[in-house]
């Protein structure tokens, strides 16, 4: 079924004038009917046309392209982020990192998967490997660096009340390092202690 507005990508400024209409038209409509798109496209169709009739320039509206690379043509569709990948997608370009899908992935701006949260990406398939597993890699390194930034604060602080910073020394059996020594060893190491 065709739908003049599909809200499956949308940003608004925080106090966004459309925004707060949008919430007025839900604050005084009927609840939504289960399986309908009244809090969808028709909310968005809705605040279109108030937008319009009011004088008021509309919220912009991207081609689909930019947000649903599923809906694309058989030859440069992304593959189905739910089922094992196959050998090759899109006329024969590989799946492997470094490949065709992993050079189109760095220009594609969002995966649109509405309403399908009750299935999972299989292990090892390509969204496994070449979105999450590096999403998961930039988000703990940048905790680590957080935390680094964090124990070279209070290494500074430390020697700055005490006129030294950290001791090396043992503790549990395993070494307690300095705060420059700990800002590039292993994370999983116990956080510095201070000499009393």
């Amino acid at each position: 079924m065709y739908q003049t507005l599909n809200g499956a990508l949308m940003h608004f400024f925080q106090h966004s004038p459309y925004l707060c209409e949008a919430f007025h038209i839900m604050a005084r409509s009927n609840p939504p009917r289960p399986g309908s798109t009244d809090w969808g496209s028709l909310l968005y169709l809705k605040l279109w046309r108030r937008l319009i009739a009011a004088g008021v320039p509309p919220f912009k509206i991207l081609p689909f392209c930019f947000s649903d690379g599923r809906s694309c043509r058989r030859d440069n569709q992304l593959p189905d982020p739910f089922k094992e990948d196959p050998r090759t997608w899109g006329g024969g370009r590989s799946l492997k990192e470094g490949g065709e899908l992993d050079e189109i992935l760095d220009k594609v701006f969002v995966v649109h998967l509405h309403n399908q949260w009750k299935f999972n990406f299989p292990i090892g398939g390509w969204v496994d490997r070449l979105l999450l597993r590096r999403y998961d890699g930039t988000l703990r390194k940048r905790h680590i660096e957080e935390q680094s930034q964090e124990y070279r604060r209070a290494n500074m602080a430390y020697k700055e009340a005490h006129g030294r910073p950290w001791r090396r020394r043992e503790a549990d059996g395993q070494v307690v390092m300095t705060g420059e020594e700990w800002i590039s060893a292993d994370p999983s190491i116990p956080t510095p202690t201070p000499d009393a």
